[in-house]
């Protein structure tokens, strides 16, 4: 899939961007972090991980996950995974009940 965005060059070249509208912001974001440093933040717009509530964990990490999925990076979706899965251990079953 990141190959289809690369074939085209001209438009890229010509305006020195890449429009990638269909994926989420935030989850964008820890994809090029990962790609630059091999991990990505813990943190949602700036927050620290205590501050977030276990829900918005859970979406954040599936988020990256499908985009790592979506792109076909094996070990950001490994992390994203295990990241996802060890926030959820922290949502009560009742919350379950009221969706991600």
């Amino acid at each position: 899939m990141l190959k289809g965005y690369c074939t085209d060059l001209n438009q890229e070249a010509q305006t020195r961007s890449i429009e990638m509208h269909d994926d989420d912001d935030e989850a964008l974001h820890s994809l090029l972090e990962f790609l630059y440093t091999g991990d990505y933040s813990h943190t949602l717009h700036g927050q620290e991980d205590a501050s977030l509530d276990a829900m918005q964990n859970v979406r954040k990490h599936s988020n990256v996950y499908t985009l790592a999925e979506k792109y076909d990076l094996e070990l950001l979706k490994r992390l994203a995974g295990k990241r996802a899965s060890d926030a959820a251990e922290w949502i009560s079953p009742a919350a379950y009940k009221h969706g991600l």
